[in-house]
């Protein structure tokens, strides 16, 4: 059986005890409204747990509901997404990293226009689509630091 989301796991006989799980309990029961980004967050942290029940649900619990929301983005969402939490994560230097970037690109798409510059600093400004907020450009130069919402 495929589980699909957090509230069918839990009606299908989960449980989870244990003070330090209650957070985990709200959100798989769909009570808790987590962005993508903070799933992915607390997958990680609960994956370096000492507690088993929380690695249990960190690598089957918490994946169940991150695809779940995962479904629900645009392709250059999930562009954005490959190139913000998972590309940087991989070897400079493996095909990996290449493929990843190239994977990216194709998702989020061609942009429409030539990229501005940046009022402050004159620099390139980057488009960053939205995952949870809003589209924003962001100045390429990093001591710039300006955000536009696009």
């Amino acid at each position: 059986m495929i589980v699909r989301s957090g509230r069918e796991i839990l009606s299908n006989g989960a449980r989870l005890s244990g003070q330090s799980l209650q957070p985990l309990r709200t959100l798989l029961a769909g009570e808790q409204e987590l962005t993508i980004r903070e799933l992915i967050d607390e997958q990680r942290r609960r994956l370096d747990s000492r507690n088993p029940l929380e690695r249990f649900a960190a690598a089957m619990l918490i994946p169940a509901v991150l695809a779940e929301r995962l479904a629900g983005l645009a392709d250059r969402q999930v562009g954005q997404l490959l190139l913000d939490e998972v590309w940087p994560r991989l070897s400079p230097v493996a095909p990996e990293s290449t493929i990843c970037l190239h994977a990216a690109d194709r998702l989020r798409g061609s942009p429409k226009e030539e990229c501005p510059t940046c009022p402050k600093c004159g620099s390139e400004m980057i488009l960053h689509v939205g995952i949870d907020e809003p589209d924003f450009l962001e100045c390429a130069l990093l001591r710039c630091g300006l955000r536009i919402q696009a």
